[in-house]
């Protein structure tokens, strides 16, 4: 187990380290931890001001941030097609091919026999994901 060994070694050195400094420099550690603590959040208030931004890259401050679009995604409005299948009676077509389950299944409009595939492709939605934000690596280096 020469990794997890490692990691434990690793491990055992920091929290040494820390107590070093702790002795050395009390009022210095305890400045230090807040700050490692506010971190997470202040990364996530980042990211989302980042997003406002937009796609691309920003330089701030000396340090580049990335901003890639979240994925496409297809969507359809239950409602719709239910009130549409109901209409032309298809409701039975949609099942047995899978386009319709409890919900409706985008990836499987293809597998609609053209004549359906038509009339259902104009009620498909697309949503955006959320936008992928990384942050420069480092960051938080010397």
């Amino acid at each position: 187990m020469g990794a997890i060994d490692d990691l434990l070694e690793a491990s055992h050195q920091a929290k040494s380290y820390w107590e070093t400094l702790a002795n050395v420099a009390p009022e210095t550690t305890e400045k230090l931890l807040k700050i490692l603590e506010s971190i997470p959040s202040l990364e996530n208030a980042a990211k989302a001001e980042l997003r406002e931004l937009g796609d691309g890259t920003q330089e701030i401050g000396g340090h580049k941030f990335r901003v890639s679009a979240g994925p496409v995604k297809q969507t359809f409005n239950i409602d719709d097609v239910l009130l549409e299948a109901e209409e032309r009676n298809h409701l039975e077509a949609l099942l047995d091919a899978g386009f319709l389950t409890y919900s409706v299944d985008a990836k499987q409009l293809d597998r609609l026999p053209e004549t359906l595939k038509v009339t259902y492709q104009d009620l498909m939605q697309e949503k955006r994901g959320t936008a992928r934000v990384s942050l420069p690596k480092t960051l938080w280096k010397q």
